[in-house]
């Protein structure tokens, strides 16, 4: 039987899940998974979860409180929410969010820089509540999803914008949340994940195949294996250029607003508080 997480953070995407990923792997009592995404909870093979992935992404668990990983795909993925419960149904649950509309924007951005999509922005979210810039930031409908399954103690909803105001005491609510020392103070460290742009999508598009490839990886010691691992990840970060976002057009600000503040009430319900960090209902208030 594989190690298995005892907490998981399942999005949002671009809402400071690589940043928690790394903050939280400084805690000697939590050991983080090897990469980041595994998405071990995202596909089925022949109508079943393989937890294999698992065994080398925990190999070196050495008695830690507390075992995590982040794939935000889960957060979007209803049948992942099953999956999860299936197999770890004691799973703590950890959601970053950001302000919605800053976090559409950041994420359309992303996937242009990418390659993956060419469309502006106006004829992506010109789609409604399913294209993904706005469905990733259906924050209420989402974690509702996951309380069909879960308690509500096993869910933690951390903000995005109030962690980085109040650090210390965001990570201490955390450390408690998933059972180990909250005492433990997290060093800051670079931002993570920031706007980049890449400079060429083939150099990238082949430096991926040969970092995926899964047919040779078996025939090869290990030693060699995560040497050229490492090697392919510099290449990808040698392949990367900064990127400022471009202003965004105040009409489509407002529009997405409009998507999104229903979903900020029925998540200040869940809380039981209002979130005053984030500024999309002034949005609405100044357009």
């Amino acid at each position: 039987m594989p190690t298995l997480p005892t907490f998981i953070i399942p999005g949002a995407a671009k809402a400071g899940t690589t940043t928690l990923h790394y903050c939280l792997s400084q805690h000697p009592e939590i050991l983080m998974s090897k990469a980041k995404e595994p998405n071990v909870f995202e596909y089925r093979k022949e109508n079943r979860i393989d937890l294999k992935p698992y065994d080398s992404m925990f190999d070196d668990y050495s008695g830690e409180k507390a075992i995590g990983e982040a794939s935000v795909n889960y957060m979007v993925k209803p049948e992942s929410v099953g999956a999860i419960y299936e197999h770890i149904p004691d799973v703590k649950l950890i959601f970053s969010l950001r302000d919605p509309v800053k976090r559409a924007v950041s994420h359309y951005w992303h996937r242009i820089n990418a390659g993956m999509i060419s469309e502006s922005l106006e004829e992506v979210i010109s789609k409604g509540r399913e294209a993904f810039p706005i469905y990733y930031g259906l924050y209420s409908t989402h974690i509702r999803r996951f309380l069909q399954f879960f308690p509500r103690e096993n869910i933690f909803i951390n903000i995005l914008e109030e962690m980085n105001r109040n650090w210390d005491e965001s990570f201490m609510r955390i450390f408690r949340f998933i059972g180990v020392d909250d005492s433990f103070k997290v060093v800051r460290g670079e931002k993570r994940n920031s706007a980049s742009r890449r400079r060429s999508l083939a150099f990238h598009r082949s430096v991926e195949i040969m970092r995926r490839g899964h047919g040779y990886k078996r025939y090869i010691f290990r030693p060699i294996r995560e040497t050229g691992k490492k090697l392919s990840e510099k290449m990808l970060e040698w392949n990367l250029k900064p990127f400022q976002t471009p202003p965004t057009d105040p009409d489509i600000e407002r529009r997405l607003a409009e998507f999104f503040i229903p979903e900020i009430e029925g998540l200040e319900e869940l809380m039981g508080r209002q979130i005053t960090a984030w500024t999309t209902r002034q949005v609405l208030r100044t357009s």
